[in-house]
Order: C-alpha cells, then structure tokens, then sequence
C-alpha cells in the first residue's frame, strides 16, 4: 500500500492483457487492495528511472519516472521501500529494450 491517509493506493505489478497481443508487465494501481480493475497503470518498459529519495519529514520515497509522469510512492516502512526500489527496477532492466537491439 502506498500513499498517504488521503490518496492510498494499492499497487501490483502485473502483466496487463492486450486482446489478441501477449501481456505486458506494468505497475498497476488500485483504489485498495480488494478492487479489481486498475485505476490506472505504468508500463514498465517506458520507466525511465526508479530511485529512493526522502521526504520532508525524512521518510523514504520511491520515486518512479515515466514519459507521462512523475510518481513519489511511501510505503508502510522503510525496508518495504527499498524492497520495492530494488525489484522494481530490476522488473525495468529486465524489459527495457537494450542498447544492442536498437
């Protein structure tokens, strides 16, 4: 679960399903953790960076670029931040098209 008291999310990555087209990995969001559909989603090809920063109280953030925006996720602790940081951004190596096939 990350955000706020005020604007929590539950988010999942996830492969999403294209009629007729293979899945894609994305980081999906939910309103909570019981809801089906997605409220919305990032393919995780197109992030561009993932990183930990901090907040102004000093908690850590993970950050997630994307092309249509910016997000700043809190987590319930600490280790869970780094947590997702880390896989995360190894799910982001693991799709982005390398160097070599461009």
């Amino acid at each position: 679960m990350f955000g706020g008291d005020s604007n929590k999310r539950w988010f999942e990555v996830k492969y999403t399903e294209e009629a007729g087209e293979d899945g894609e990995l994305a980081l999906c969001y939910f309103k909570n953790q019981s809801t089906k559909e997605p409220r919305g989603w990032v393919f995780l090809r197109d992030v561009t960076r993932v990183y930990k920063d901090s907040n102004d109280d000093g908690s850590p953030v993970m950050v997630v670029v994307h092309p249509s925006r910016t997000m700043r996720l809190f987590a319930s602790s600490t280790q869970q931040t780094e947590l997702w940081i880390k896989r995360i951004q190894d799910l982001v190596d693991s799709v982005r098209p390398s160097a070599e096939a461009k």
